[in-house]
């Protein structure tokens, strides 16, 4: 993708944000388009497509004071499960943190906001696709990379749930150094300041929140970093392997 269509992207977001900001403070969603402006259209996360920027900020404006929210899906006509794949390869999907014809899968820890789950869908793959385009493009790729695989197909609205059959407690402790005694590890002790030293290991294991880290330690130390564990509360939970790209877009 072109380094002008992510830039076209990034402004949409960013100044539909700032003018239905406007808007609001205003009272006022009902503006004048100018039916004259020539732009490169795009749906919207309504299945809506739009002509041009204005018509959006007046759709975005309005969903959000019905208390809901307005999104682009992607750059062109709308993609549905219909849209046959010579058109999906060719539009621009979009989401609040990627724009891009190809979902992103590469970074460990790529998340779905929480308030744009909504257009989200499950897939029979158990990846969390964050738009329909995300999901369609998915499903024509495989056609194309592997047309003897089991399709990818619908399985429910919403983000995937985690199956935690497997999962197993971690007690952090056992990773925890002190500064004062490096390479010892230390009782639980919630005035001691840790540290980690963590072995090069490659045993990976997946966060509850689809993390895929190294091995264990690196895990503890990504947790304490971020204030999920404590030194006096060590203990979390961990899948065997790593994740399976639930949450595929940056």
């Amino acid at each position: 993708m072109s380094i002008k269509i992510v830039a076209v992207l990034a402004c949409l977001y960013v100044s539909s944000a700032t003018s239905i900001r406007r808007q609001l403070t205003s009272g006022i969603c009902d503006k004048i388009c100018d039916d004259e402006v020539h732009e490169a259209g795009f749906c919207g996360t309504d299945g809506v497509f739009y002509r041009h920027h204005c018509e959006f900020e007046q759709a975005a404006c309005k969903a959000h004071i019905d208390g809901d929210r307005l999104a682009v899906s992607n750059l062109g006509p709308c993609v549905d499960d219909a849209t046959p794949c010579d058109k999906v390869l060719e539009a621009q999907c979009a989401s609040p943190n990627h724009q891009g014809s190809s979902p992103f899968a590469g970074a460990p820890g790529a998340h779905i906001p929480t308030d744009f789950l909504k257009d989200a869908i499950c897939a029979s793959n158990h990846v969390t696709y964050p738009t329909i385009c995300f999901f369609r493009y998915a499903q024509c790729m495989q056609s194309i990379n592997s047309p003897t695989a089991d399709p990818i197909t619908l399985v429910s609205s919403g983000q995937c749930t985690r199956d935690l059959t497997n999962a197993t407690l971690v007690n952090c402790t056992q990773y925890l150094q002190t500064s004062a005694n490096p390479g010892l590890a230390v009782e639980v002790d919630p005035n001691v300041v840790p540290r980690f030293t963590c072995p090069r290991l490659y045993k990976p294991v997946c966060s509850q929140d689809d993390r895929t880290f190294p091995n264990e330690c690196e895990l503890c130390r990504f947790e304490l970093l971020i204030h999920a564990i404590t030194v006096d509360k060590p203990t979390l939970t961990a899948l065997p392997g790593p994740c399976q790209m639930d949450n595929i877009f940056g």
